[in-house]
């Protein structure tokens, strides 16, 4: 066999055997609808907050360490992240050593953080990129929402 013959063939077969492998970034986003069948594939009691289209929200409830943890879902305008957000309490802006003691925890809870909205509510986050989002992935990033917390709820309880 010549050595064209053999690069031709294994240019072939390379391509084949990685033909079956998507790349992640042409992964299509999950849409809003689907994203509320998954959670209902999960096993959770998928509440609708906002049902307009295009801005479609939903809350589902976890319990962990004794907390029930009201987790919010929702797609960005953009469609490129999912945030899951839970709303921890009205912000007291006249403890500075608890603003503290949150803006350091940040640091530990990255990808999450804390956040204050424009009403005053204490909230936290957590962007979750849409690509690639399965069953598994999903239930992954609502664990490890609910499990931030539970384990930070000595610096906003």
């Amino acid at each position: 066999m010549t050595i064209r013959k053999s690069v031709f063939l294994l240019g072939i077969a390379l391509v084949t055997l990685f033909s079956g492998f998507k790349n992640q970034d042409t992964c299509n986003p999950i849409t809003s609808a689907e994203l509320k069948t998954m959670l209902q594939q999960l096993g959770y009691e998928v509440k609708d907050i906002e049902a307009s289209v295009g801005k479609e929200k939903y809350s589902i409830t976890m319990t962990t360490g004794g907390l029930d943890i009201p987790i919010a879902l929702e797609l960005s305008s953009s469609t490129k992240y999912i945030w899951l957000t839970v709303y921890l309490a009205m912000a007291d802006a006249s403890n500075g050593s608890k603003s503290f003691g949150l803006l350091q925890q940040n640091g530990l809870i990255q990808p999450s953080q804390f956040y204050i909205t424009s009403s005053g509510k204490l909230m936290i986050g957590l962007p979750v990129e849409n690509k690639a989002v399965s069953n598994a992935v999903l239930r992954e990033k609502l664990d490890l929402l609910s499990s931030k917390v539970n384990g930070t709820k000595s610096y906003w309880q």
